[in-house]
């Protein structure tokens, strides 16, 4: 797959700041935070995790390319990385196939960074987990090979189960995975899942920031299945206990869902 014109014209323009020095400057602001070495380790976590978030698919998507360019993008704009400037400029090239590149760079970071992390130490640990999150999700698709990664990093690193919103992943994904068969409509629920601790997707607000914040907190409404006798219901959103299709099969009982 060659680079798209809209991918060209987002280079172009990184090009453009590049040339105006001969590095990437670190953002002034950044600078003048006492707690910079914290911070870039934050950073550092979280954008290695969208890296490995991005190859846990079977191949680095089209979809990927665009939220990968600009996650790397922002992530220079504040710290300085030899790894992310020369992907970016890696990714500037007319590569043949700009996808199979793109994924052979990514490993070789993935590779050697993560290796040099002490994940028991603080919230690297974390802050890899959510950057893998957001990865994993930019494109607004999960796989069953995403979410497999997945479990098998939760199950490595049990103290993040701590957090509730990330039990609510774990357990909302074993109950997808049950049957074998992942659809899409269980992708888009896993992603409704995600986007409550990281932030919508690229696909779904056009930019990709280590910033983005989920949702502080849900409403919950309490419905008698007797207010729904005889009904047409419409079922959208996430749900605690189970997925959209087990509650279509629930309430079909009472009503047409």
């Amino acid at each position: 797959m060659s680079n798209s014109a809209k991918m060209l014209e987002m280079l172009d323009k990184l090009r453009e700041l590049r040339d105006r020095d001969s590095e990437y400057p670190i953002n002034s602001k950044a600078l003048e935070t006492i707690h910079q070495e914290r911070n870039l380790l934050k950073a550092t976590c979280y954008w290695l995790g969208f890296l490995s978030g991005v190859l846990s698919s079977e191949s680095v998507e089209k979809a990927e390319l665009e939220p990968l360019i600009l996650h790397s993008q922002e992530f220079l704009s504040n710290f300085h990385d030899e790894d992310a400037a020369e992907l970016l400029l890696e990714l500037e090239q007319a590569w043949p196939d700009i996808s199979r590149e793109a994924e052979g760079i990514i490993e070789n970071i993935v590779d050697m960074r993560i290796e040099e992390l002490d994940l028991n130490q603080g919230y690297n640990s974390t802050n890899l987990f959510y950057g893998f999150l957001k990865g994993i999700a930019c494109d607004n698709v999960i796989s069953k090979e995403e979410l497999d990664i997945l479990i098998g990093y939760l199950s490595r690193n049990a103290s993040l189960l701590d957090d509730p919103r990330i039990s609510d992943i774990r357990e909302h994904t074993i109950r997808v995975l049950e049957d074998g068969i992942m659809d899409s409509e269980e992708s888009e629920e896993i992603c409704d899942w995600i986007s409550r601790l990281v932030g919508d997707s690229f696909f779904d607000t056009g930019s990709s920031s280590a910033a983005d914040s989920g949702l502080a907190a849900d409403l919950i409404t309490n419905l008698s299945v007797n207010d729904l006798k005889g009904c047409s219901v419409v079922i959208t959103g996430t749900f605690k206990k189970y997925s959209r299709r087990r509650i279509k099969e629930k309430l079909n009982l009472y009503c047409c869902a």
